[in-house]
Order: C-alpha cells, then sequence, then structure tokens
C-alpha cells in the first residue's frame, strides 16, 4: 500500500505542476468570443487559487469519492461475507454481475452524455455511488440484514463507476 501510496502522491505532484499550460489554454478558448480579434491574456493562476477554485473542488471531489470507491472495491470481497454473512460464491456472483452491468452503463452513460453534457452523468454516477455506500454502512449497523438489500447496495455503489469514469475519459481528451 506505501509503494502505491508514493506513486500515486508522485503522479499527482507531476500532474499537478505540469497541467498550467494546458489549463490556461482552456481558459483562453473559453473567454475568446467570435468578435474578438485580439489576443487573449491568461490571468495568472498559482496553486493557492486553483487549490480554493471550482476546480479545487472538483478534483477534491473525484480524489475523494475514488479512494473511497477503490478501498471498497478492493475490500468487498472481505466485506460481505464478513459484515453481511454473504457467501463466496455469492460475493463472486455480485463482482461478475456488477462487471457485466458496468459494460452496460458505460454505453449507457456515453449515450446520456451526448444528448446532456458531462456534469449531470458525473453528479448521478458520484449519487449512486454515495447512496450505495450509505446503504451498505447503514445495512452493516443492521443484525441479520436482508442479502438481497445489501446486493442491491453493492451493484448501486458499483454502478456508479461508469458514470464518473466516462466524464473523466472525455474531459482528458478535451485537454489535448
Amino acid at each position: 500500500f506505501w509503494i502505491a501510496a508514493g506513486v500515486m502522491l508522485l503522479a499527482g505532484l507531476v500532474t499537478w505542476f505540469s497541467s498550467g499550460k494546458a489549463a490556461q489554454q482552456i481558459q483562453v478558448e473559453a473567454t475568446e468570443t467570435p468578435d474578438d480579434k485580439s489576443e487573449a491574456k491568461a490571468k495568472p493562476t498559482g496553486l493557492g487559487s486553483v487549490l480554493f477554485s471550482t476546480f479545487g473542488l472538483f478534483l477534491l471531489i473525484l480524489i475523494l469519492s475514488s479512494v473511497a470507491n477503490n478501498g471498497i472495491n478492493n475490500q468487498i470481497s472481505n466485506i460481505l461475507p464478513n459484515v453481511y454473512g454473504m457467501s463466496e460464491v455469492a460475493v463472486s456472483s455480485l463482482i461478475s454481475l456488477a462487471g457485466l452491468l458496468n459494460i452496460v452503463f458505460f454505453f449507457a452513460a456515453g449515450w446520456w452524455m451526448g444528448r446532456s453534457g458531462g456534469m449531470p452523468v458525473l453528479t448521478s454516477g458520484l449519487s449512486l455511488r454515495l447512496v450505495g455506500s450509505l446503504l451498505m454502512a447503514i445495512l452493516g449497523l443492521v443484525a441479520n440484514s436482508p442479502l438481497l438489500l445489501v446486493a442491491a447496495a453493492m451493484q448501486l455503489l458499483y454502478q456508479g463507476t461508469p458514470f464518473v469514469r466516462m466524464i473523466k475519459l472525455t474531459s482528458s481528451v478535451a485537454v489535448e
């Protein structure tokens, strides 16, 4: 875990300090109008202004959501049997079903994003993750939780992923 954390920290620092030019290009393109023939100057942005901006909040939400989601995904085969008493066969089946449904939901997320833009898709994906996580947490506190509700909460948690990842993919393509 420490090696993975170190690699992620290094990747984050490289991205953080090397993406200023791309951010300025996006900012310049957004402020240009067809009638504006003058060369637009991007205002300088420092680390503090990026951290305490809408973009910084967006990054914080994505990072925290991804860390929490990845932590649950990596431990789901331990969580479901030990907390809820599910059999290994049921856990394996639920994970397989989640993977199959993810493929379907990637197509649905792409279709929806093409019609309404990225933000509603991202918000829905994060909301699915939140609802699934909260349901699993609440059901974990209840003795003898109904396994069908636990399975549904787990699927909600997992099916938010395609919606969140789809916007990440298109955002990275738009920057290039």
